[in-house]
């Protein structure tokens, strides 16, 4: 067949310039992405087709013939694509199925007749770049957004391209969902439609858009859209096509063994979370390709409007760390502070870029910086000092700190804890010095300085805070909270009150402020600024003294940065461009502050079981944030986690090959965890802080609002089933001693179980025994409590779960995963696993149906903590 293409320049649809930048047609609606024919036979035709009156004749394509039509009995203008064959079942099953689309973002499919379609007649132009960043984010997400909503429905796009994708007012509209299976097949000279080519199979859809499995007539779903996705991004932001070629051959071969001009070769200034977000979405083999709702996290999460670098300003380039955290290091992304007052722009500039850094202190000029750092090669934490202007950080050796230091009020020395005792360091380096002995370490411990540097306030050497005076010595106690813990002190600029937090569980914690005297002695009453049922640390005060900031992880949730008043009042959230953000430190009249950007993602991996043998794990969710605290329903179709992506700690539920993720709980703050799927896997047994202690709830899988079944004060944890479903077992502190208890599944007075202590239980499912989590030792019990006998020491909590004929533990010093059936107490390995698959154990670590074919467990792929600087912060 002769080519239609006057030129070397690849011209499908005939709306791509030679030098690959899109231009539009002369009419800019949904059928502009056919041929259109510029001859007389565009006359209008006269007649009907069905209920629908023909208006114009506005194109053709590898399918038909495109009108312009009125539907007669709604009077409604449609699109309507005529065939000259007569439709398939086929066919009209998938027309059916894309009908049912219902989304802002897609052209709706109205009606499918014996050899037509009547489509929503679309006003907009096609999609085409380059576009602003701002721009081409806000269209990408509604693309991504649109594709989800059909793959939730099992429809797969097939031909997604800039000339499927209109332009209208409200955003843009993807056409043909599903539509290209139902085309003719075109000779290879036309790379339009669908393409016949010496491969097995028939391919559907636009050669230059196909991902590798498409071109090789293999089965698609939805991650072929996903490689078209990345491609069209790809021209949305640079206006070229991301792999061209003279003829279709060496098109072919570009995508099957190649890879685009770097997007930063391109786009000079780019962040680097775009090109992340485009080499996982063009990856060449599917497995590797991120999923939507990653692709949506990672677009959610960028700075939406940057501007120009400046010579005084950091550059994008300089962003040489991974992915999100980078965001931040777009100075040029403008924050402006609140208020009605003129401000200076915040500037952003990253301090560190390589290890995990944490716990900062600003010295009291803001010239540099104090913090815990496991160096450039992750070796062992140690104290480090750098210059907020730039170089490289100096090492403190052997100070083994064990939380934030303090600056003495001249910049000259450092002071921190170690395990035995407060020590002072000189800032340029030199020998530690004990200035007092300390002793019962029982946390985390923090030290802040007066602005006088006549005295200290610690903690973590007991259940409140002590004082010590500015040349060491004695320790004296200044806090006494009543079935509590107080931490994380900070002394006000002026000396005249420290902050800090006090703690009654883990996610239920107050801030408070206490008046001090000049020798920082208590002056008033405790004052709490904020209620209780938060999990704060990591507390500063901005550098006027007016307000506190602190880390706040609403439920164990996706930690954030706070300020509030001194005196009170509503926390307002200091927004930074960080998927994680906390511990911040600032100095006095600076207008500089210090926090620790943070950044992981994690995924769910599936390990098929054989004979007591474990095969290749295998991902099966893969996105930001944290998945954790897992569960396998029963009959191991279904999966249930606790995912951070929407901030907070919430359940979802999966198919078991991580399909249609679905949100179960909306509690938007309160920490949730450990999902417990019934037996017979309509409900789910959770246990929650909406309360300020954790109790145990209910929830339906259908979703609604959970039912809570305890209300103790105390801190009701890890909840399972019985294996008829009649009662459910769970973790209880009451009376000071955690032990297994067990209340009826519709609530009601709890039984206690055991008497020598338990955290979780499983109980098999025959009913015979409850394996208890009595760390670091498993036992096995009747379900009565009688017969106890130990079945393993050294196991670390939640690390174990129960099939229908064994007992599974992973061991994380050995890197195993163990089984032993029932009664017996030698355990054998499943699998070692390398350290690429190596488990990340977290809260409840495994899941596993009852047939014990797969197990499913937790890894963290990528984790970073790093130090931000903040200009011009007020």
């Amino acid at each position: 067949m002769p080519s239609n293409r006057r030129n070397r320049g690849f011209n499908p649809n005939g709306n791509r310039r030679d030098d690959g930048r899109f231009r539009p047609h002369s009419k800019g609606r949904w059928f502009d992405r056919v041929h259109l024919i510029g001859d007389s036979s565009m006359q209008p035709p006269a007649g009907t087709i069905g209920p629908y009156q023909i208006l114009e004749r506005v194109g053709a394509g590898g399918m038909g013939e495109v009108f312009k039509a009125r539907d007669s009995r709604l009077d409604r203008i449609v699109a309507l694509k005529t065939s000259k064959d007569e439709f398939s079942d086929r066919v009209k099953s998938e027309a059916r199925a894309a009908a049912a689309l219902n989304h802002p973002h897609i052209a709706a499919v109205y009606d499918v007749g014996p050899n037509y379609l009547v489509m929503e007649y679309v006003e907009g132009e096609p999609l085409r770049g380059p576009l602003p960043l701002p721009q081409a984010l806000r269209y990408a997400k509604q693309i991504l957004e649109a594709l989800e909503a059909a793959h939730r429905k099992g429809i797969v796009h097939c031909d997604l391209k800039p000339a499927n994708i209109l332009v209208a007012k409200g955003g843009v509209k993807l056409l043909d969902f599903g539509l290209a299976q139902m085309r003719q097949p075109l000779p290879c000279g036309d790379n339009t439609a669908t393409m016949t080519i010496p491969v097995a199979g028939t391919i559907a859809g636009t050669l230059r858009y196909m991902a590798p499995e498409q071109l090789q007539g293999k089965t698609i779903d939805a991650r072929s859209d996903i490689f078209a996705f990345g491609l069209v991004f790809y021209e949305m932001l640079t206006g070229k096509a991301a792999f061209e070629a003279d003829d279709s051959a060496s098109l072919i071969s570009a995508i099957m063994t190649s890879q685009p001009t770097p997007l930063k070769d391109r786009l000079p200034g780019v962040p680097p979370p775009l090109e992340r977000i485009l080499e996982t979405c063009i990856a060449k083999d599917p497995d590797e390709r991120c999923d939507i709702n990653r692709a949506l996290d990672l677009i959610d999460w960028m700075p939406a409007a940057p501007k120009p670098p400046t010579k005084t300003r950091f550059r994008w380039w300089y962003a040489a760390v991974p992915a999100l955290v980078l965001g931040i290091a777009v100075v040029s992304f403008v924050l402006r502070t609140a208020g009605n007052k003129a401000a200076e722009p915040w500037r952003f500039r990253p301090l560190t870029y390589s290890g995990r850094a944490y716990s900062p202190a600003l010295s009291p000029d803001g010239r540099q910086v104090a913090f815990i750092w496991n160096g450039e090669n992750a070796r062992g934490f140690d104290l480090y000092v750098e210059l907020v202007s730039g170089g490289n950080p100096l090492h403190l050796k052997d100070t083994e700190p064990r939380g934030r230091p303090a600056w003495s009020p001249d910049g000259t020395q450092i002071a921190f804890q170690r395990a035995d005792g407060l020590y002072v360091i000189p800032a340029l380096g030199g020998a530690p010095r004990r200035i007092a002995t300390l002793g019962n370490l029982v946390n985390t411990a923090n030290v802040s300085c007066s602005p006088s540097g006549s005295f200290f306030i610690i903690d973590g050497r007991g259940a409140g805070l002590m004082t010590i005076a500015g040349e060491g010595g004695e320790a004296r106690v200044l806090t006494k909270p009543e079935n509590a813990g107080d931490a994380g002190p900070a002394i006000a600029p002026d000396g005249s009150s420290v902050a800090f937090v006090r703690y009654t569980s883990t996610f239920n914690a107050s801030l408070m402020v206490l008046p001090l005297t000049k020798e920082g002695a208590p002056a008033a009453e405790v004052r709490p600024i904020t209620r209780a049922g938060s999990s704060i640390r990591g507390l500063s005060w901005t550098n006027d003294g007016k307000e506190i900031l602190f880390e706040n992880a609403p439920g164990g949730g996706n930690a954030a940065i706070w300020r509030i008043s001194r005196s009170g009042g509503q926390p307002a959230r200091v927004n930074v461009p960080s998927m994680l953000a906390g511990d911040p430190t600032t100095a006095p009249q600076t207008g500089r502050m210090v926090f620790v950007s943070g950044y992981y993602e994690t995924k769910i991996l599936k390990l098929p079981i054989t004979d007591g043998k474990a095969g290749s794990p295998q991902p099966i969710i893969d996105a930001l944030g944290d998945h954790r605290d897992l569960s396998v329903s029963p009959d191991g179709l279904h999966l249930a986690f606790v995912g951070t992506r929407t901030g907070s700690k919430e359940i979802w539920i999966a198919n078991a090959d991580g399909s249609n993720q679905t949100q179960l709980t909306f509690v938007d703050g309160a920490s949730v965890g450990s999902p417990r799927w019934s037996p017979d896997g309509a409900r789910i047994a959770f246990d929650g802080y909406a309360s300020g202690s954790s109790d145990i709830y209910v929830v339906p899988i259908q979703g609604g609002k959970p039912v809570r079944l305890t209300s103790d004060p105390g801190n009701e944890i890890r909840p399972s089933w019985s294996y008829d479903g009649k009662w459910i077992y769970f973790g209880w502190d009451r009376g000071g001693t955690q032990q297994i208890w067990k209340m009826p599944a519709t609530g009601g007075d709890a039984v206690q179980v055991t008497r020598n202590g338990g955290q979780e239980a499983f109980e098999t499912p025959d009913g015979q025994w409850l394996y208890v989590d009595n760390p670091p030792k498993l036992y096995r019990i009747r379900p009565d409590g009688s017969d106890e006998s130990q079945v393993r020491s050294n196991v670390f909590p939640s690390f174990f779960n129960v099939g229908r004929r064994h007992v599974y533990v992973f061991d994380p010093d050995a890197g195993q995963l163990l089984r032993a059936p029932y009664g017996v107490t030698a355990f054998q390995p499943v699998v070692t696993f390398n350290d690429a698959d190596r488990p990340t154990c977290l809260g409840p670590c495994l899941g596993l149906p009852n047939d014990e074919s797969y197990a499913i467990y937790r890894r963290v792929t990528r984790s970073m903590t790093s130090l931000t600087l903040i200009e011009n912060f007020r």
